[in-house]
């Protein structure tokens, strides 16, 4: 097998001219991606699975998602999972296909639009983007603060992205083939937590008990924190008004 595509006198220009490219070839485009980093050897292993991608992608025809949002997720995907690829235990078409299975998490995340806002939405956009840039760039996964830093967020309002993502991984395992819903209570709740100012977070930690605050009522917050009773009642007013609003 060639060190680089290239060499062999094969360019990725006119990888794209050849109407049936070998697997090894591919592999060869694989092996100088995981050496280097450089994506642009990813244009011609994607050109190559575009088979299975549509597969994968043609699954979630029922989804509230455009095919070309879902088909660039895919990609994404299998730029991560590719640098994991071992030619010897199976075929580049068996891995990617087994690896695309991931995209069942992107579109529960983002196929419920009454129950998701898209504010919220675009917030966890956002945060994936800006995560996945940051451990490219570090070479590791960043911390709650590096993120926080990054993205001009509460540590706070990052923690909760962090503990609701975890939670929607550990309820779609890898291996199961239907579509999960969430719980509507809990993820109207949390999800809406995203939208709250700051000060109403803290407000709504201690009134309610939650993210590991001792649940106190409103006039004894107000004897123990700086914010006056009225700040409080407003605070209460916006929370249900933003609650009722995603019903």
């Amino acid at each position: 097998m060639v060190d680089n595509p290239n060499q062999s006198g094969i360019g990725i220009g006119t990888f794209f001219n050849l109407s049936a490219p070998s697997e090894e070839k591919v592999n060869d485009f694989i092996n100088i991606y995981k050496k280097t980093g450089d994506k642009k050897n990813l244009l011609p292993v994607f050109k190559y699975l575009s088979p299975q991608i549509n597969k994968r992608v043609s699954q979630f025809r029922a989804a509230t998602l455009d095919s070309g949002v879902l088909k660039n997720e895919a990609k994404k995907i299998l730029a991560k999972e590719l640098k994991k690829f071992n030619p010897e235990k199976s075929s580049i078409n068996t891995f990617a296909y087994d690896r695309l299975r991931r995209l069942q998490r992107f579109v529960t995340t983002y196929q419920n639009p009454v129950r998701m806002p898209e504010n919220i939405t675009m917030k966890i956009g956002l945060y994936k983007e800006t995560y996945d840039d940051m451990r490219g760039k570090i070479g590791r996964d960043p911390s709650t603060v590096e993120v926080a830093d990054e993205l001009n967020w509460t540590t706070r309002q990052v923690s909760t992205m962090e503990s609701y993502l975890n939670r929607i991984r550990n309820i779609m395992p890898d291996d199961t083939d239907t579509l999960q819903t969430f719980d509507p209570e809990y993820d109207k709740i949390e999800l809406s937590y995203l939208s709250m100012k700051p000060e109403d977070q803290v407000i709504y930690d201690h009134l309610t008990g939650s993210h590991g605050k001792k649940k106190i009522s409103a006039s004894k917050l107000s004897t123990q924190s700086g914010f006056s009773y009225s700040q409080i009642r407003k605070a209460k007013k916006d929370i249900k008004d933003l609650l009722i609003g995603i019903k």
